[in-house]
């Protein structure tokens, strides 16, 4: 990790490491990573170093992007075996660190809300926010990967998805 990387923290939150500084934010002088989001660059996480591995990982390569965005139709929506845990089944996907597995959690959110659609019920509040979540870290990452905004996104998705079916 050096300054100017960019990472994915642990709330999905995709970041441009800022700086590594030794700062006193707790009454003891500690590294830290100091990363700003991409989607509020005036905004700060401070990570200490020794917790970096743990709570960020590398963001995806223009490579690892354009390689999922060749898989996304094949990538099967997660398979919630428990009900009464779906949210924690979430959490676990989540945190595996893999897009594969992020886009599987936005697969089953969306065939959720559909379903739910269709007998006039909306999405629970929890599934709602992790829906968020993980459009916004899907969105964040492949806009970084493929250096275009956030905005853009969904229509490079939409054309890459098109050409396919040809």
């Amino acid at each position: 990790m050096q300054t100017g990387d960019f990472v994915v923290h642990r709330s999905g939150m995709v970041c441009r490491i800022e700086s590594i500084e030794n700062l006193n934010l707790t009454g003891t002088e500690r590294s830290y990573v100091v990363l700003a989001p991409v989607r509020n660059l005036m905004e700060k996480i401070y990570v200490p170093e020794t917790k970096a591995e743990q709570q960020l990982r590398p963001a995806m390569s223009r490579e690892e992007a354009l390689s999922l965005l060749d898989r996304l139709k094949d990538i099967q929506p997660l398979t919630i075996r428990n009900e009464r845990q779906r949210e924690q089944e979430y959490k676990d996907a989540f945190d595996v660190h893999s897009y594969d597995s992020i886009v599987s959690i936005e697969k089953e959110l969306y065939r959720r809300k559909q379903h739910r659609l269709k007998m006039g019920k909306k999405l629970p509040v929890r599934d709602e926010q992790m829906m968020s979540t993980v459009e916004k870290t899907l969105t964040e990452a492949f806009a970084v990967a493929l250096d275009t905004k956030p905005e853009k996104v969904h229509d490079l998705i939409r054309e890459r998805l098109a050409g396919q079916k040809k």
